[in-house]
């Protein structure tokens, strides 16, 4: 439900924002706050209550600061390569950076009482190898989706209506794809179907790497491959959330969900910054060949998130997280 809600936002957004900036380009951030008021009156009259542990350890709000830290000078890094040279000082400064502040991150965590991280829940297999299969599928999800704006829009010259309408229909396919999976398959490994979906995603990518060129070609060219990669979409992200909290006990599952979750948001902080790693400031025409780069680089990626769902267990052998595990994350 989670990943299919979100995919029919990501197919609403593109084609609402289009209509926004035909208005005004201040629309896009005014529109948050009506939206805003009105969760805020929901959350108020419809989500239940629940009683306060006043005993509770406060949370490691430092922590969330470092691992923040760490990815954004990951990004600044990225984005920042061109104008500073990957040779650059202030480049390596910035990694090197984000590299102190995740070994700061991962020290702490290891000895807080109350961690964004609990170390006890990377012990779990099909937990640590989900997460990962989720951050690197969401580097080429993010990725994918803004290359393809910026070359409808660059390359293609099209309005920003007519884009968000283009984008459309690849998210739109998630929902339906998750539903159809559902039914006909109830019974296949999470870990499979994560295989499966990242493997067409990556087939997606490689279509718009061989067929996009500089003349509009929209049913030729992008939509076989925006088709193919939301059919992927649909396959992998439920089943990525679904395969990371299905060896955690009902105690861990939120937690769980809230890390998987964290891992895909850096993701897209990591996918947007490698794209302009390859295409720098100029995203015109002249950035073509960045663009494709970054298709075979979202390729690539999704591999490799095939080959970390592998490493998790199936779902008809999955094993019971040890008590040991529960215990100390307790």
């Amino acid at each position: 439900m989670w990943a299919a809600v979100g995919a029919v936002a990501a197919a609403i957004g593109p084609s609402v924002g289009g209509l926004l900036t035909e208005l005004s380009w201040r629309w896009v951030f005014l529109i948050n706050v009506p939206v805003g008021l009105a969760i805020l009156v929901a959350a108020a009259r419809v989500v239940r209550d629940e009683p306060v542990d006043h005993h509770a350890p406060r949370p490691d709000l430092l922590g969330a600061g470092l691992v923040a830290g760490a990815a954004g000078l990951l990004a600044l890094g990225l984005v920042k390569s061109h104008e500073w040279g990957w040779g650059g000082g202030r480049t390596w400064a910035a990694f090197a950076l984000a590299v102190v502040l995740a070994a700061l991150f991962a020290w702490r965590s290891s000895r807080h009482p109350s961690p964004v991280i609990d170390p006890a829940l990377l012990r779990v297999r099909t937990f640590r190898w989900s997460v990962l299969a989720m951050f690197l599928f969401n580097i080429s999800f993010a990725a994918n989706l803004l290359v393809g704006v910026l070359w409808m829009q660059q390359v293609w010259g099209y309005g920003v209506l007519r884009t968000g309408f283009a984008v459309a229909v690849g998210p739109m396919l998630v929902p339906v794809t998750a539903a159809l999976t559902q039914r006909l398959l109830p019974g296949a490994a999470p870990s499979r179907l994560i295989v499966l979906g990242s493997l067409v995603c990556a087939a997606g990518c490689t279509v718009a790497a061989t067929r996009m060129g500089e003349s509009p070609a929209y049913l030729t060219a992008y939509l076989p491959a925006w088709v193919i990669g939301g059919i992927g979409v649909g396959l992998a992200l439920p089943n990525l959330m679904a395969g990371a909290t299905h060896d955690l006990p009902a105690s861990m599952a939120a937690t769980g969900s809230g890390v998987v979750t964290m891992a895909r948001q850096i993701g897209f902080v990591v996918g947007v910054s490698i794209l302009f790693a390859l295409v720098g400031d100029d995203v015109g025409p002249a950035a073509v060949d960045g663009f494709r780069q970054m298709w075979v680089v979202a390729a690539l990626l999704l591999v490799a998130a095939a080959g970390a769902a592998v490493a998790t267990r199936p779902r008809a052998a999955s094993v019971p997280v040890p008590e040991a595990v529960v215990d100390a994350v307790g």
